[in-house]
Formats: C-alpha cells, sequence, structure tokens
C-alpha cells in the first residue's frame, strides 16, 4: 500500500506558493508547481518540484514556466505546461524533456491519458471560448474534443481512459459534465449553485472530487458518477488530486500560510477527516 506523504516545503521557498499536486501513480510521490524563492506568484516563475513519502524533495526542472504535472501511466515521465504555446514531457528525474507545439492558444492545463499514448490540454480560461484537445504523442496530431459555444477546461480521464470528465460553462456557471474519449455523448453530472470546477475521476472509478464556491468560500467535495451522495469535506481547497488508492486527496490551500497570498500542499482523508500540511 502507498506510504503517506509527509509534505514538507523547501525552507527557502515557506513564503512562497505551491500549485497543482499530482500524485504519481505508485504513490510515492507527489509533483507540484512551486514558486521560485524571490520570484513573483506568477507561473512563469514556477519549477517542478516533486515530494516523496520520506519528506524530501527533488527539483524536475530549472527556471522554467513549469505548471499543472500530470504523470504518465507508468509514473517515469511528467507532462506540463510552459510560457508558450507547447506541452512539455520531462523525465521524472528531470534528466531529458521533449517538446510538443500544439499551435494553440496558452495552455493552461494537461492530462495524461491511461493509455499512454495520447495527453489532453486545454486552452487558457478568461475568453469567451476555450476548448480542450487531445494530442497524439506518436504523430503530434491533435484533435478538438469539444463544441463551439462555451468554455472547456480542466478535464480529468476515467482510470480506463475511455471517457472523460470535465468543466464547462455552457450552462452558464461552471459544471461537471461528463464525455466519451472522443469528444460525444456528453452528459451534464452536477447542479451546484456556486458552480463546479477542479474535477478530478477518482482511479478506483466510483467517484469524483472537485471544487465548488459558496460566497468568498471554495469547498471541496466529492460525488458518485451519477451526482448522487454529494459530500463537502473541507474549506479553502483548489487543484485536487486523489491518491492511486482512494483514500486520500492533495489539494493547493492558503490556510495556515506565514505570507498573504502564498499557497501550500494539504492532504486529507477520503471521507474528510485528517487535513495536514
Amino acid at each position: 500500500d502507498p506510504v503517506d506523504i509527509d509534505v514538507e516545503l523547501p525552507p527557502a521557498a515557506w513564503a512562497h506558493a505551491a500549485y497543482e499536486p499530482a500524485w504519481s501513480p505508485d504513490g510515492l510521490g507527489i509533483a507540484v508547481s512551486l514558486n521560485r524563492p524571490g520570484s513573483s506568484a506568477m507561473l512563469v516563475d514556477h519549477d517542478l518540484v516533486v515530494f516523496d513519502t520520506l519528506g524530501s524533495w527533488s527539483q524536475v526542472t530549472d527556471g522554467y514556466a513549469a505548471g499543472s504535472p500530470s504523470w504518465s501511466p507508468d509514473g517515469t515521465e511528467i507532462a506540463h505546461t510552459g510560457p508558450e504555446s507547447s506541452i512539455t514531457v520531462v523525465a521524472r528525474d528531470g534528466s531529458r524533456s521533449t517538446e510538443y507545439p500544439t499551435g494553440q492558444q496558452i495552455i493552461a492545463g494537461v492530462a495524461w491519458s491511461p493509455s499512454g499514448g495520447t495527453i489532453a490540454f486545454w486552452t487558457l480560461s478568461g475568453s469567451s471560448e476555450t476548448h480542450i484537445f487531445l494530442l497524439d504523442l506518436a504523430t503530434s496530431a491533435i484533435t478538438r474534443l469539444t463544441e463551439p459555444g462555451s468554455s472547456n477546461t480542466e478535464l480529468s480521464w476515467s482510470p480506463d481512459g475511455t471517457e472523460a470528465v470535465f468543466a464547462s460553462n455552457r450552462s452558464c456557471t461552471y459544471q461537471l459534465y461528463r464525455m466519451d474519449a472522443d469528444g460525444s455523448d456528453v452528459t451534464r453530472l452536477s447542479d451546484a449553485p456556486g458552480g463546479a470546477r477542479d474535477p478530478v475521476w477518482s482511479p478506483c472509478g466510483t467517484s469524483i472530487a472537485y471544487t465548488t464556491t459558496s460566497g468568498v468560500e471554495t469547498f471541496l467535495e466529492t460525488q458518485n458518477l451519477d451526482g448522487s451522495e454529494v459530500t463537502r469535506l473541507t474549506r479553502n481547497a483548489e487543484s485536487p488530486t486523489w491518491s492511486p488508492d482512494c483514500t486520500r486527496l492533495a489539494f493547493t490551500s492558503s490556510r495556515a500560510a506565514r505570507v498573504e497570498g502564498a499557497r501550500h500542499i494539504w492532504i486529507i482523508d477520503a471521507d474528510g477527516s485528517n487535513a495536514r500540511q
């Protein structure tokens, strides 16, 4: 069984920001996008760092605007966004990297498919219309998965890779939707009053974690695939990621930050108990 991870930030980066945790497939590490000491909170100043079960850490990128880490299914590589419109794939130890130009807008996030042959990505939010695309790693071919007329973002694959869940504002507020891997058969999954974002399909395949807003507060919730049994786990949470055994979630939070605006990584049990930094 995966060993618990004591996520301890490098001392020099304590007052800075850690974003977008991604749990490794073997459960032995969490990749995060970490704000470098002395830099601003902008993503252009971020590097990828992997924390392991012993509380140690290793820097994977150096001087690169690395965000939205997503592990390959075998855990040997990490895909991430950069400052331009390319997707970068880097070895877990940072020893080698490959860039895949997309020809699209600035890339906001990536999600490596369970088959290993494709990577889904989505363009930067904020415009009236953004889309989710699929990159074929063997041919570099790119296919758009979402239809025009709305903003679509934050895809997460089902464990077998035949389906995906994503967030879209096609119903005015952002809600969760389910679709086949080719973009067909889209079904709405949520009806959260404050909207729903950051969906992550559990590795066990039975539930989805996501964030929702009430007033000025953001909450982490889970629900079954059919939208039933909604459970609120904790507040002040963003960018959740499941542990491979589905017993815990890691997320970004500003709680207990020593400097205003700082973000750090927290872990919570799947029932909402035992939150720890």
